[in-house]
Protein backbone atom coordinates (compact mmCIF):
# COMPACT_ATOMS: atom_id res chain seq x y z
CA UNK A 1 0.00 0.00 0.00
CA UNK A 2 1.33 3.42 -0.94
CA UNK A 3 1.60 5.86 1.95
CA UNK A 4 2.80 9.45 1.94
CA UNK A 5 3.55 12.19 4.36
CA UNK A 6 0.87 14.79 4.95
CA UNK A 7 1.05 17.22 2.06
CA UNK A 8 -1.65 19.72 1.23
CA UNK A 9 -0.09 20.94 -2.03
CA UNK A 10 -2.61 20.06 -4.78
CA UNK A 11 0.21 19.92 -7.36
CA UNK A 12 1.88 17.08 -5.45
CA UNK A 13 -1.44 15.29 -5.02
CA UNK A 14 -2.12 15.55 -8.74
CA UNK A 15 1.36 14.26 -9.64
CA UNK A 16 0.79 11.23 -7.39
CA UNK A 17 -2.65 10.67 -8.89
CA UNK A 18 -1.25 9.95 -12.36
CA UNK A 19 -0.05 6.54 -11.19
CA UNK A 20 -3.06 5.76 -9.01
CA UNK A 21 -6.03 6.56 -11.25
CA UNK A 22 -5.71 3.27 -13.11
CA UNK A 23 -5.51 0.83 -10.22
CA UNK A 24 -7.18 -2.37 -11.53
CA UNK A 25 -6.99 -3.98 -8.09
CA UNK A 26 -9.35 -1.38 -6.60
CA UNK A 27 -11.57 0.19 -9.28
CA UNK A 28 -13.60 2.17 -6.72
CA UNK A 29 -10.39 3.76 -5.45
CA UNK A 30 -9.31 4.61 -9.01
CA UNK A 31 -12.72 6.19 -9.66
CA UNK A 32 -12.48 8.30 -6.51
CA UNK A 33 -8.99 9.50 -7.48
CA UNK A 34 -10.30 10.54 -10.91
CA UNK A 35 -13.24 12.40 -9.39
CA UNK A 36 -11.04 14.26 -6.89
CA UNK A 37 -8.74 15.22 -9.77
CA UNK A 38 -11.72 16.72 -11.57
CA UNK A 39 -12.11 19.08 -8.61
CA UNK A 40 -8.42 19.80 -8.00
CA UNK A 41 -7.08 19.83 -11.55
CA UNK A 42 -10.06 20.77 -13.69
CA UNK A 43 -11.61 23.26 -11.28
CA UNK A 44 -15.01 21.62 -11.23
CA UNK A 45 -17.13 22.02 -8.12
CA UNK A 46 -18.00 18.95 -6.03
CA UNK A 47 -21.63 19.52 -7.05
CA UNK A 48 -20.72 19.34 -10.76
CA UNK A 49 -18.65 16.20 -10.23
CA UNK A 50 -21.48 14.67 -8.21
CA UNK A 51 -24.01 15.39 -10.93
CA UNK A 52 -22.02 13.72 -13.70
CA UNK A 53 -20.74 10.82 -11.59
CA UNK A 54 -23.92 9.86 -9.76
CA UNK A 55 -22.30 10.19 -6.34
CA UNK A 56 -23.53 12.67 -3.77
CA UNK A 57 -21.98 16.12 -3.43
CA UNK A 58 -21.19 15.27 0.17
CA UNK A 59 -19.23 12.15 -0.86
CA UNK A 60 -17.17 14.09 -3.40
CA UNK A 61 -16.46 16.83 -0.84
CA UNK A 62 -15.39 14.22 1.68
CA UNK A 63 -13.03 12.54 -0.77
CA UNK A 64 -11.42 15.87 -1.69
CA UNK A 65 -10.93 16.73 1.99
CA UNK A 66 -9.53 13.29 2.84
CA UNK A 67 -7.10 13.37 -0.08
CA UNK A 68 -5.88 16.84 0.85
CA UNK A 69 -5.52 16.04 4.55
CA UNK A 70 -4.18 12.50 4.55
CA UNK A 71 -3.32 11.43 1.02
CA UNK A 72 -4.84 9.15 -1.54
CA UNK A 73 -4.88 5.92 0.46
CA UNK A 74 -7.69 7.26 2.62
CA UNK A 75 -9.92 6.86 -0.47
CA UNK A 76 -9.34 3.11 -0.75
CA UNK A 77 -12.32 0.82 -0.41
CA UNK A 78 -12.66 -0.95 2.89
CA UNK A 79 -14.20 -4.37 3.16
CA UNK A 80 -17.64 -4.18 4.73
CA UNK A 81 -19.21 -7.36 6.00
CA UNK A 82 -18.09 -10.90 5.54
CA UNK A 83 -15.52 -11.56 2.78
CA UNK A 84 -16.87 -13.44 -0.22
CA UNK A 85 -16.30 -17.20 -0.15
CA UNK A 86 -15.85 -17.23 -3.93
CA UNK A 87 -13.07 -15.57 -5.90
CA UNK A 88 -13.82 -13.22 -8.79
CA UNK A 89 -12.71 -15.95 -11.22
CA UNK A 90 -15.05 -18.49 -9.62
CA UNK A 91 -17.94 -16.03 -9.78
CA UNK A 92 -17.32 -15.48 -13.50
CA UNK A 93 -17.19 -19.26 -14.05
CA UNK A 94 -20.49 -19.62 -12.17
CA UNK A 95 -22.11 -16.89 -14.24
CA UNK A 96 -20.94 -18.61 -17.42
CA UNK A 97 -22.36 -21.94 -16.19
CA UNK A 98 -25.72 -20.45 -15.22
CA UNK A 99 -26.10 -18.72 -18.57
CA UNK A 100 -25.89 -22.12 -20.27
CA UNK A 101 -28.16 -25.13 -20.19
CA UNK A 102 -28.32 -26.54 -16.64
CA UNK A 103 -28.50 -30.03 -18.11
CA UNK A 104 -24.84 -29.59 -19.14
CA UNK A 105 -24.04 -29.64 -15.42
CA UNK A 106 -26.57 -32.34 -14.51
CA UNK A 107 -29.47 -30.17 -13.31
CA UNK A 108 -33.02 -29.72 -14.60
CA UNK A 109 -32.97 -25.95 -13.91
CA UNK A 110 -30.92 -23.30 -12.13
CA UNK A 111 -32.40 -22.44 -8.75
CA UNK A 112 -30.78 -21.29 -5.55
CA UNK A 113 -30.70 -24.89 -4.37
CA UNK A 114 -29.15 -26.32 -7.54
CA UNK A 115 -26.62 -23.50 -7.79
CA UNK A 116 -25.58 -24.05 -4.16
CA UNK A 117 -25.14 -27.76 -4.93
CA UNK A 118 -23.08 -26.90 -8.04
CA UNK A 119 -20.83 -24.56 -6.03
CA UNK A 120 -20.31 -27.23 -3.39
CA UNK A 121 -19.45 -29.95 -5.93
CA UNK A 122 -17.28 -27.75 -8.15
CA UNK A 123 -15.41 -25.58 -5.63
CA UNK A 124 -15.84 -27.53 -2.36
CA UNK A 125 -17.35 -24.43 -0.78
CA UNK A 126 -20.53 -24.71 1.27
CA UNK A 127 -23.07 -22.20 0.00
CA UNK A 128 -26.68 -21.93 1.14
CA UNK A 129 -29.59 -21.88 -1.30
CA UNK A 130 -30.58 -18.35 -0.26
CA UNK A 131 -26.98 -17.12 -0.71
CA UNK A 132 -26.87 -18.76 -4.13
CA UNK A 133 -30.14 -17.03 -5.07
CA UNK A 134 -28.69 -13.69 -3.94
CA UNK A 135 -25.60 -14.41 -6.04
CA UNK A 136 -27.79 -14.99 -9.11
CA UNK A 137 -29.54 -11.68 -8.49
CA UNK A 138 -26.20 -9.90 -8.00
CA UNK A 139 -25.01 -11.35 -11.32
CA UNK A 140 -28.02 -9.86 -13.09
CA UNK A 141 -29.89 -13.14 -13.44
CA UNK A 142 -33.05 -12.06 -11.59
CA UNK A 143 -35.14 -12.39 -14.77
CA UNK A 144 -34.07 -16.03 -15.00
CA UNK A 145 -35.35 -16.67 -11.46
CA UNK A 146 -38.60 -14.77 -12.09
CA UNK A 147 -39.20 -16.68 -15.33
CA UNK A 148 -38.81 -20.00 -13.56
CA UNK A 149 -41.12 -18.89 -10.75
CA UNK A 150 -43.74 -17.76 -13.28
CA UNK A 151 -43.44 -14.11 -12.22
CA UNK A 152 -43.18 -10.98 -14.28
CA UNK A 153 -40.72 -8.30 -13.14
CA UNK A 154 -42.53 -5.28 -11.73
CA UNK A 155 -45.65 -7.24 -10.76
CA UNK A 156 -46.72 -7.87 -7.19
CA UNK A 157 -45.04 -10.90 -5.69
CA UNK A 158 -41.98 -10.74 -7.95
Amino acid sequence: MYTRQHESDPAILLAEAENLAFDPADPKFAQRVKLVCMVLRDGMSPAQVAEISGYSKRSVQGWVSKAKESGWDTLRSSQVGRPNKLSAVQIEEIKHAVLHDPKDKGYDEWTGKTLAEHISKTYHIEYGASSATKLMVRLGLRAMLNERAGRTPGKAGS
